[in-house]
């Protein structure tokens, strides 16, 4: 990555991405969430079941093929799990929201988003039914 010029790096220092590492960074970002998003809403999949299978087509180095898919899907700002989804300059959505845990019991909120996106928790709100954008009142709180 550093003969790339992706990298800075120096002995006993922390690596540091470069701006065309940045860029880089960015563009798999994109591909990996817009990947995610065409995976549920075209191909019906889970949202606990994409992200390995993500992960395999977003090293894919067509841009005409990801603009396609940006294309069809509408060009969507979030990905299924509510994360936002770099525009192809780079640049990100603002996503504004609190944790849930941070929110008083009583209080109505839209879940916009997932910050822990493990399967097993995934499958805990499946098993909650519940899901992006749906209005909750927090009646009680739960660790997981």
């Amino acid at each position: 990555m550093h003969q790339k010029g992706l990298v800075e790096y120096e002995s006993y220092k922390p690596i540091k991405l470069t701006s065309k590492g940045k860029k880089e960074a960015l563009k798999i970002l994109r591909k990996h969430r817009l990947t995610e998003m065409f995976l549920v809403d075209v191909m019906g999949l889970g949202w606990e079941e994409v992200h390995d299978i993500a992960e395999q087509i977003e090293h894919l180095e067509s841009p005409l093929f990801f603009d396609k898919m940006d294309e069809l899907l509408g060009h969507p700002a979030f990905d299924p799990h509510g994360s936002p989804i770099p525009d192809k300059s780079g640049k990100i959505p603002e996503l504004k929201g609190q944790l849930l845990s941070d929110i008083p019991t009583g209080t109505t909120v839209t879940f916009i988003a997932v910050m822990k996106s493990s399967n097993e928790f995934l499958q805990y709100l499946n098993a909650k039914n519940i899901r992006l954008n749906d209005q909750l009142i927090i009646l009680e709180k739960e660790n997981f």
